[in-house]
């Protein structure tokens, strides 16, 4: 059975936990929708209201539309690379086996956002706008968590990381380096299709249906390393040095207004903060995470299923990291360095299927020798 629920907002509804489990969003502005069997040949009009139901019928697809999208609804079977699939509150998930190493996929909805933030948001940076609305026609699957260093290993059969344990994000890796794991992973599981995601694919998994600076609203930043709203979210420059027990952290006893004190900070595993409505965690914080794009000025102007911008020389991270400044942990910041650095606040996330990436002769047509200037490092993380 199909039910509908109106909401005022857009956040993706993963917080109800009543039975049932999120499909799909249908934007309208009027209360009229038309629905249209694959086997019939004529729409069916319904109005609009909480709690609208529409049996499901095997075998056959439905399609809905409204005075502002539409949308198909079909059955969907286990893909090939997927060792386990299912549907829960969050949405589709699947997984991959890699080695014995489990990798798993969120599918991310199509669906609308604006890109950027507003001027007035805290701690926005010129590079963050003009704000413009990217729409995406088709979902697409992300990975719930950044790679971690057991995935990396099971890889490459080595792990370059500073904070070592396995189920902490893998760093110190290259967006050169990334682009040699997914061809190997690649060649692992046929139909993988494993890649990077764009800086716009990233950004609309990040905010999940929300516009506010976090999926949990806007930060409310007391000093330089506090901004409590990050707290059950994040890994950052305010909280980073709690219950981290690893002896080569890095010194952090005089960073500036922590929200917590500390002497020693660093990268934690994976899936300890709370997830965002989509089911992804540590999209803020913990590690820094590679875009397939370069560091494109945004134009102002609608975007329809955009690709990467593969432009220039430096590429895009987006996230923050378990060592920056509150104000530089929001779903809009944007950070570029090289495409060959490595540094122990650098990891990925690895997305799947058509759309983002480029074999790597078309990578290397499109990059440029870098510039006197070209690369720009984050602002410090300890002193304003």
């Amino acid at each position: 059975m199909l039910v509908f629920a109106l909401s005022e907002g857009s956040a993706w509804p993963s917080a109800d936990t009543s039975s049932g489990s999120p499909i799909a969003w249908l934007y309208c502005a009027g209360p009229n929708l038309f629905a249209q069997w694959s086997r019939e040949k004529a729409e069916r009009q319904l109005v609009l209201k909480e709690g609208l139901t529409i049996p499901l019928q095997a075998y056959q697809s439905l399609t809905l539309r409204s005075d502002r999208s539409s949308i198909t609804i079909a059955s969907w079977s286990k893909e090939p690379w997927a060792v386990a699939a299912g549907r829960d509150r969050y949405g589709l998930w699947a997984d991959a086996d890699v080695k014995g190493v489990s990798l798993r996929f969120r599918w991310i909805p199509p669906g609308r956002f604006l890109m950027g933030s507003p001027k007035q948001e805290a701690g926005r940076d010129n590079d963050e706008g003009p704000q413009h609305e990217v729409t995406w026609t088709a979902g697409r699957w992300l990975a719930d968590v950044p790679c971690t260093q057991a995935l990396w290993q099971a890889v490459q059969g080595e792990n370059p990381s500073h904070f070592v344990s396995p189920e902490r994000p893998v760093e110190q890796v290259s967006w050169e380096d990334c682009q040699d794991f997914l061809r190997k992973l690649n060649t692992l599981i046929p139909g993988l299709a494993a890649r990077l995601p764009s800086e716009a694919e990233w950004e609309h998994a990040c905010r999940a249906g929300t516009q506010t600076a976090t999926w949990l609203g806007d930060l409310e930043i007391l000093g330089a390393n506090n901004a409590p709203l990050l707290d059950d979210i994040a890994w950052y420059g305010g909280n980073s040095s709690e219950r981290f027990e690893l002896e080569n952290g890095d010194e952090s006893s005089d960073w500036l207004n922590k929200q917590y004190p500390g002497s020693r900070s660093g990268t934690h595993p994976v899936r300890q903060k709370d997830e965002n409505p989509f089911g992804l965690f540590d999209m803020l914080g913990n590690v820094l995470e590679w875009c397939m794009d370069g560091a494109d000025d945004y134009k102002g102007e609608p975007l329809l299923n955009p690709d990467a911008q593969l432009v220039g020389y430096s590429r895009v991270l987006r996230g923050g990291a378990w060592s920056y400044l509150a104000r530089y942990v929001r779903a809009a910041h944007r950070v570029v360095y090289d495409p060959g650095n490595r540094i122990f606040l650098v990891g990925f996330r690895v997305a799947r299927g058509p759309g983002a990436s480029l074999p790597p002769e078309a990578v290397a047509r499109n990059a440029t020798p870098p510039r006197s200037g070209d690369r720009a490092i984050p602002a410090p993380k300890k002193k304003k």
